[in-house]
C-alpha cells in the first residue's frame, strides 16, 4: 500500500535532528513598523500568486490597532501573519486547498511533491470544528475583509508533539490551506532539511485504518505527507493559530 511506503520513509528520514528554524524564517518581528511592513509584503505576495485576491485587503484598522498596541500578540504565537478566506480560492476547500498546493510547486520551481494527492487522499481530508469555528470567528470579527490577521506559531511551540496535542483555550490547530499560504508567504520556512518540519492538525484524514493528518517536511525536496494524529515525530511540531486578545 502507497500511504505505507510513505510512512515506513517518513519514519526513516525521522532519524535526522530537526527542533529549530535554520532557514531564516524569523519567529518573530522587532516592532510594529516591522509587522506592518511584514503584512504589506506578505499581502502583495498572495495577490501575485492567488489572482482571485487581486481586489481582497486586510483589516487595516486592526493592523493599525496593532500597531498601536491595543491589539498584542498571544504570549505564545511567534508572529502576525495573513490568511486569505478559502471560499474566494475556489468553489469548495479541496479546490482551494488544490490550487495552494499547485501554487506552492510553482513557488518551489517543482521541488515539491505532493504524496497526498498521489495517494488519491486529499478529497478524504475533514477540517476540524475547532479549526472552523475559529477562523469564522475571526472572519465575523474581520468581516470586511477577503484576507485575514492571525497570530500563528509555525511549529516550534509543539516541538515533537502529535497532531492532537492539547491546546489552550484560545489556540487552534492549523489546517493545510492555512499551512499552505505561511508557507508561501514565508518561503524561507522548510528551506533545509536541518528545519523543524510542520503538521497540519487542523484537518484529519480519515479513509484509512486510522485517523492520519498532514506534515510538510524536507527530505531532499519540499513533500507533502500523511502521519498519524497520535505519533508524536522529535523532528516536527503541529502548526497553530491563536484568537485575538
Amino acid at each position: 500500500m502507497r500511504a505505507l511506503i510513505s510512512i515506513c520513509s517518513l519514519f526513516r528520514s525521522m532519524s535526522k535532528t530537526r527542533t529549530a528554524y535554520c532557514s531564516g524564517y524569523k519567529p518573530c518581528q522587532q516592532s510594529s513598523e516591522e509587522i506592518l511592513s511584514a503584512l504589506d509584503e506578505e499581502i502583495h505576495k498572495l495577490r501575485s500568486v492567488f489572482p482571485e485576491l487581486a481586489h481582497c485587503d486586510f483589516d487595516h484598522e486592526m493592523a493599525e490597532a496593532i500597531r498601536q498596541g491595543t491589539i498584542k500578540l498571544h504570549c505564545r504565537a511567534e508572529r502576525w501573519g495573513l490568511l486569505p478566506h478559502w471560499q474566494i480560492i475556489g468553489d469548495n476547500y479541496f479546490v482551494a486547498l488544490r490550487k495552494a498546493l499547485s501554487a506552492l510547486n510553482e513557488e518551489k520551481e517543482e521541488k515539491f511533491y505532493d504524496y497526498v494527492i498521489e495517494q488519491d487522499l486529499l478529497w478524504y481530508l475533514q477540517q476540524s470544528q475547532r479549526s472552523k469555528e475559529a477562523i469564522d470567528k475571526i472572519k465575523y470579527e474581520q468581516r470586511n475583509s477577503g484576507v485575514l490577521i492571525f497570530a500563528y506559531q509555525f511549529g516550534a511551540l509543539h516541538t515533537g508533539k502529535a497532531s492532537c496535542v492539547e491546546l489552550e483555550p484560545a489556540e487552534f490547530p492549523l489546517d493545510p490551506f492555512s499551512v499552505v499560504c505561511l508557507l508561501i508567504t514565508h518561503p524561507e520556512r522548510l528551506k533545509s532539511e536541518n528545519d523543524l518540519w510542520v503538521s497540519c492538525p487542523g484537518a484529519v484524514c480519515t479513509v484509512i485504518d486510522k485517523p492520519y493528518t498532514t506534515l510538510f517536511k524536507v527530505d531532499g525536496d519540499l513533500e507533502f505527507d500523511v502521519i498519524p494524529t497520535d505519533q508524536p515525530v522529535d523532528c516536527s511540531g503541529p502548526a497553530t493559530g491563536f484568537l485575538p486578545q
